[in-house]
């Protein structure tokens, strides 16, 4: 336990003793972390907005002005008993209305207009099965045929790329994620050696005086390792500072469909970084104290 006590006293005492050069080191990985951690909450919101238009995925059949609710109804019925289909409900002028009314938050003037204005629409609610973008412009071609639609809307080119820039924003995450291993190595394992090199003299009459190499090079470690979890910790403070700076400023102008949560990555992922941010700042101070030791008489 006192020995224990004793490193995290002398990995403290680095720190204290090399305020500037911790201090740069710190804000150096910070702002790696904070580049690799901005893509990542943005993969992680699109991941989530295509996961939630996947689950509630479904077809819009546009019908034509001589269609009566009953009629519509009676359409309905029939769709409900094509295989694709898992379900098909009528959604009236006057809820058509209203959905768009509420999407506008304050503005009134949608609700001041006749409901014989909006379409009568039947939602199709498209099995999890289907998966497959033909299949569904092969349903929205038979669809399109019946006398009484007059336009019916999939979504595909606009999901299709929205899953594009999802694939796109995870690609960049990874890249991001090598060079801020790469870097937090780098970065971590010179800063330790060179504090290592401003103690020759002291490690050497350590060693004299029948220290091993292990309680030379723990208290060097744990350096590293905490300027790496204050690094990765300090960049999560940032993002949700910038975060929440542009929820306020943008986040009431964003549609209902892509939520107002601009704050941060989730607790999990935040866990994630600190954890990996601490683990290269162990892994770079283990590499630098090794190899100094190794070439140190």
């Amino acid at each position: 336990m006192y020995r224990i006590i004793y490193y995290w006293r002398r990995a403290l005492g680095n720190v204290r003793r090399e305020p500037l050069l911790s201090g740069a080191t710190v804000l150096t990985l910070a702002v790696a972390f904070l580049c690799f951690c901005s893509f990542l909450a943005v993969a992680l919101g699109l991941d989530r907005l295509v996961g939630q238009w996947a689950d509630d995925y479904h077809i819009s059949v546009f019908l034509g002005d001589g269609v009566s609710e009953d009629e519509a109804r009676r359409i309905a019925d029939r769709l409900d008993e094509v295989p694709q289909v898992e379900r098909a409900s009528v959604v009236t002028s006057a809820e058509m209305r209203e959905r768009m009314v509420a999407g506008l938050d304050d503005d009134d003037a949608l609700g001041d207009l006749d409901a014989r204005l909006f379409p009568l629409t039947i939602e199709l609610r498209i099995g999890g099965d289907v998966n497959d973008p033909a299949l569904v412009a092969a349903l929205a071609e038979r669809l399109d045929a019946l006398a009484a639609v007059e336009q019916v809307e999939t979504y595909g080119d606009l999901f299709a790329r929205l899953r594009t820039v999802s694939t796109v924003a995870r690609a960049v995450s990874v890249v991001l994620g090598v060079i801020v291993l790469l870097a937090t190595l780098l970065v971590v394992s010179n800063t330790v050696r060179l504090s290592l090199l401003g103690r020759r003299e002291e490690i050497e009459i350590m060693k004299l005086c029948g220290a091993t190499d292990r309680f030379v090079r723990v208290p060097f470690v744990l350096t590293g390792a905490l300027q790496g979890m204050v690094g990765a910790l300090l960049s999560l403070v940032m993002l949700a500072l910038a975060g929440a700076v542009l929820q306020r400023a943008v986040g009431g102008f964003l549609p209902p469909f892509m939520g107002h949560d601009l704050v941060g990555l989730p607790i999990v992922a935040s866990a994630a970084v600190i954890a990996c941010g601490t683990a290269l700042g162990l892994a770079g101070s283990h590499l630098s104290v090794t190899s100094f030791l190794k070439g140190a008489p």
